[in-house]
């Protein structure tokens, strides 16, 4: 997916929060912080093998939506090539789902 272009105020808090407040019944949503690179991000999972992560460039004004395998053991296996494949669906709807939520809620330039 390409990256959303933003050009007002956003933030991973402000995301976190508009992502619970329309997914909540479908998937799991948590803000969550990279400890070593020091960045926040939202997880978005629609199970262990199978989600989005949702991270915010400042420098870039961009957001990007990354499929992700969530789950530490499912990336442990195999490097999470095995779990990728399988669950490739799955992480595209949730992809889909929530830039859609995204280009709602905040104003990405199109």
């Amino acid at each position: 997916m390409k990256p959303l272009k933003y050009t007002s105020d956003v933030t991973v808090p402000a995301m976190a929060e508009a992502l619970k407040s329309q997914l909540s019944d479908k998937y799991k949503v948590s803000q969550d912080r990279n400890k070593v690179m020091k960045w926040d991000y939202v997880t978005v999972k629609a199970h262990g093998m199978a989600g989005v992560w949702v991270r915010l460039f400042e420098k870039k004004k961009e957001v990007r939506v990354i499929r992700a395998i969530p789950s530490f053991w499912g990336r442990l296996m195999l490097g999470g090539v095995l779990f990728f494949l399988i669950f490739n669906g799955k992480m595209k709807q949730v992809e889909t789902d929530v830039a859609e939520v995204l280009r709602k809620d905040f104003d990405f330039e199109a």
